[in-house]
């Protein structure tokens, strides 16, 4: 679906954008002493308005995470960290960004808002039974409904004529509330 899209963009049978990328992503506030950094990969779906971008984005990220009985040993409970081990981030957000052009590279700074689910990737009854045993019976909210974040970023785009295709670095920050900061950094392709 995206090869069609790219198609018709490049066509320019649409006025939208499209970008792709392949990040880095660290884990920070409470959970990176239980969580891994990871892979991200970034989809966003745009409409340039002179200088403006609007758009929508989702993304997927991968962390490993210690083992739940690792975290037992350290008494994850006490802090609230405890979380199931190795996770998924998914994430789906509005977005608005402003093109600057220079003569090497066109730099977009960007904000959005975003919401996040890390939803278990275990069996519930295992969950409910092994898992929150070993914890005492403490029962993090981590893994339970979504979570609001703020996305701050930058883009720069490397393109290979006036108005790309093109060759990209990103990097970023997302604050996810009750969670806590990640920070991304990557490559990826556009095209307007």
């Amino acid at each position: 679906m995206l090869g069609f899209l790219f198609f018709f963009i490049g066509k320019g049978y649409a006025d939208v954008g499209a970008q792709l990328s392949l990040e880095m992503t660290s884990t920070g506030g409470r959970f990176d002493s239980v969580l891994t950094p990871g892979i991200q990969n970034h989809v966003k779906l745009y409409m340039p308005i002179s200088n403006i971008q609007v758009g929508m984005a989702f993304g997927s990220s991968h962390h490993n995470g210690v083992h739940y009985m690792e975290q037992a040993e350290f008494n994850c409970e006490q802090d609230q960290i405890c979380m199931q081990g190795d996770s998924w981030i998914g994430s789906f957000g509005l977005y608005s960004g402003y093109n600057i052009k220079t003569t090497v590279a066109n730099l977009n700074p960007y904000a959005g808002v975003y919401v996040h689910t890390i939803p278990l990737l275990i069996d519930e009854k295992a969950y409910q039974e092994e898992v929150l045993e070993e914890w005492g019976g403490f029962e993090p909210e981590l893994h339970q409904g979504i979570k609001p974040s703020l996305r701050l970023g930058l883009d720069i785009r490397f393109p290979f004529w006036e108005n790309g295709p093109g060759f990209l670095l990103t990097g970023g920050a997302d604050y996810l509330l009750d969670v806590g900061l990640f920070t991304h950094f990557g490559l990826g392709l556009y095209i307007d």
